[in-house]
């Protein structure tokens, strides 16, 4: 089971790799695209214990393959596990989850932010509260409030290269049926 969710996860990294760079490509963005290499056991158990749960499943196959992917979502970052455990990114995550705690928004306070763009208000966060019965955890795009949601972190990765793959499409069609 766990030798084909790994499977599955890398198939939809590296179909997500190439719908984001023809995405890239079609509007003119530079294609800064970079994944991490594996987290480490250690490192992944550090923030298991710092959550104070394990981690859902497919984001945890996700970090023995990839310990972050750089411009996952435009600007927005997958994190490596060291921004998620200390440092400047983890001091203004938590700040951004205190102020939503007081905003009294549960999912952004609760959940676990593993995506962040400096750029923007951008979050994505995986919710402990709402899990599916393999364990896996919802996954919410964040940016002043919910604004997509799915099942889990793989359903995430492979609905996203089909989402890429169709704004290349439309990239391609006349905005006026008269051009």
């Amino acid at each position: 089971m766990q030798a084909d969710l790994t499977d599955r996860v890398r198939r939809a990294v590296e179909d997500g790799v190439r719908a984001r760079s023809a995405y890239y490509a079609s509007i003119g963005l530079d294609d800064l695209q970079t994944l991490g290499a594996p987290a480490g056991e250690q490192l992944i158990r550090r923030l298991e214990t710092r959550i104070g749960q394990s981690l859902p499943p497919s984001y945890r196959a996700f970090l023995l393959l990839h310990n972050g992917w750089q411009m996952v979502d435009g600007v927005t970052d997958l994190l490596p596990v060291e921004d998620l455990l200390g440092g400047a990114k983890a001091e203004r995550i938590d700040a951004w989850q205190r102020q939503a705690d007081k905003s009294a928004d549960p999912v952004a306070a609760g959940g676990v932010v593993i995506g962040w763009a400096d750029a923007n208000q951008t979050r994505i966060l995986l919710d402990p509260s709402d899990a599916t019965d393999d364990g896996d955890w919802r996954l919410v795009q964040h940016y002043k409030d919910e604004e997509g949601e799915y099942d889990s972190f793989i359903h995430w990765l492979e609905e996203s290269v089909d989402e890429y793959q169709e704004m290349v499409e439309l990239g391609d069609m006349p905005l006026d049926e008269d051009e």
